[in-house]
This record gives structure tokens, sequence and C-alpha cells, in this order.
């Protein structure tokens, strides 16, 4: 069987939507984001209010966020996965 470029575009446009569509996580924005809009509003706000030269404790997600201050110091710690426990 001989491949043309037209068929290879079509096979590579077929491959790509299938892998979008597959692997893509439609609704993925709505179902990581979304929920937890009101907390970023929260935290936005909240980051307004502290001044820029207080050094802050923060949660590691929030840590990045944070940047530009004189100490910024995570609540948790890595220590390894949590089965390395039980």
């Amino acid at each position: 069987m001989r491949l043309n470029g037209k068929r290879i575009v079509a096979i590579t446009a077929l491959l790509g939507t299938t892998a979008f569509l597959a692997y893509g996580r439609i609704g993925y924005y709505s179902t990581r984001y979304l929920p937890r809009m009101q907390e970023a509003i929260h935290f936005q706000q909240a980051k307004h209010m502290i001044l820029d030269v207080v050094s802050v404790l923060a949660m590691r997600n929030y840590v990045p966020h944070m940047a530009g201050r004189l100490t910024i110091r995570q609540i948790e710690r890595d220590y390894g996965p949590i089965d390395q426990y039980e």
C-alpha cells in the first residue's frame, strides 16, 4: 500500500484528533479550576492585604505566588510517599 501526501495528512489529522479527545481531558478546566475559584479570589484578596516586605508562612501551592518577599516558609515538607509510613 502506497501512501500519498493527502492520505498521510488525513491519517495524521485523524490520529491527532483522536489523541486530543482521548488524552486532552475534555472538561478538565471545569473540574479542576472552577471549584477552586472562590479560594483563588480569597487568596488574591489576602495577598493584596499583606505588605511585600512582610515574611509569610504558606502552603506549598501558594509559595510561588508570594515571590519577592524577604522570607517564605512552607508549612508542608516533602517527606516521601504516604504509604511509606503506613
